[in-house]
């Protein structure tokens, strides 16, 4: 499913975003990133390529299955012409059938005997595959994921407590690291088995290439010793008459195992790692992100009666101590109200001239 899916991404053009405007670390591992992308380049083939071989070795193992079973029932039925021939025919053509019986029977134990183990051998090539086509997609899937990183570290989007781009990507070059050191382990093994199949192959098919022949000559001397008519001879000839065209398809199979061949040096990713971590371990504030933008001030919860927001600030109350000021309304309503005189203390309004004359 993963190397389905990174062969989709690949085939639409994913890979290394361009960050012209890049700088400093980032550049750097950009720049990392790319070579990566490009060391790695040449393996993308290997997954389509690989995934037809997978394909093209599970069909040649059923087949390898069928003709195992033919050359045993093949192989009784050469027992049942020489057991025939010695009932009906005569003289030195009845000697003659025994030998060739002998030399046939020698021939298909043969095959037979180098296809079991062949058939086991491809089902391990088929895992062998399977496990490099994984790795390879999972270093492409994690060089990608890094570079889509390092463009949200440019963009200003690391954010630790939601999306911490530059702790991921130290995730991802640990990851990238291993997966490195694991590729070329499980490329060796592939090689090694590529080169043991190929040789079985071609022995097999030289072997099937030359079976035919002696068989049919085989039931030609049965049937002139006598032995025409029986049903061995009948069967053995339906056996052999389908011929072996399998051999061709396993020496072409052998040539295309031996021609896969996974160009993967560990040694130049982990160079462009070294890089990435040299750039990671520069200090993070100015070097990765921008500046973040000042914050307005928070506004304190009013300790008057209202309860509301207020006008008052924490940037006001900076190295202060107490509870916090109450607003503007709270201040207001309770400020003292004018004291008034007793009626007693009033002095008397005077009277008017004209009144006291």
């Amino acid at each position: 499913m993963l190397v389905a899916e990174v062969g989709e991404l690949l085939a639409h053009g994913v890979g290394i975003p361009d960050s012209p405007q890049a700088e400093g670390p980032v550049a750097r591992i950009l720049d990392a990133m790319s070579r990566i992308e490009a060391e790695t380049a040449g393996l993308v083939g290997i997954l389509q390529e690989g995934q037809r071989l997978v394909d093209l070795l599970g069909k040649r193992a059923g087949e390898i299955e069928a003709l195992s079973a033919r050359l045993g029932a093949l192989r009784e039925a050469m027992r049942a012409v020489g057991a025939d021939v010695e009932v009906l025919g005569h003289g030195e053509q009845a000697d003659d059938v025994a030998a060739r019986c002998q030399q046939v029977d020698t021939l298909v134990l043969e095959c037979s005997e180098q296809l079991h183990p062949l058939s086991s051998q491809i089902e391990a090539l088929r895992g062998d595959l399977d496990s490099v086509s994984f790795r390879i997609a999972l270093a492409r899937l994690h060089n990608l994921a890094a570079g889509i990183f390092a463009v949200q570290i440019i963009e200003g989007q690391d954010e630790v407590d939601a999306n911490d781009a530059v702790g991921s990507l130290t995730e991802l070059c640990s990851a990238l690291s291993d997966g490195a050191n694991n590729l070329t382990q499980r490329v060796g093994l592939l090689d090694a088995r590529r080169e043991l199949v190929g040789g079985e192959l071609d022995v097999v098919a030289e072997d099937l290439g030359v079976l035919q022949g002696p068989i049919l000559e085989l039931i030609e001397a049965a049937a002139a010793a006598g032995a025409g008519q029986a049903d061995s001879v009948t069967t053995a000839r339906t056996l052999a008459g389908q011929g072996f065209g399998e051999a061709r398809d396993l020496a072409d199979l052998a040539v295309r195992v031996r021609d896969l061949e996974v160009p993967f040096e560990a040694e130049a990713i982990n160079s462009a790692l070294a890089d990435v971590r040299t750039a990671l371990a520069e200090p993070r504030v100015g070097a990765f992100r921008p500046a973040p933008a000042p914050r307005a001030p928070r506004r304190a919860r009013c300790a008057g009666t209202c309860r509301t927001g207020g006008s008052a600030s924490l940037a006001s109350r900076a190295g202060a101590s107490g509870p916090p000021p109450a607003c503007a309304d709270c201040r207001r309503s309770r400020a003292p109200a004018p004291r008034r005189r007793p009626r007693s203390c009033r002095p008397a309004a005077p009277r008017s001239r004209a009144g006291a004359g």
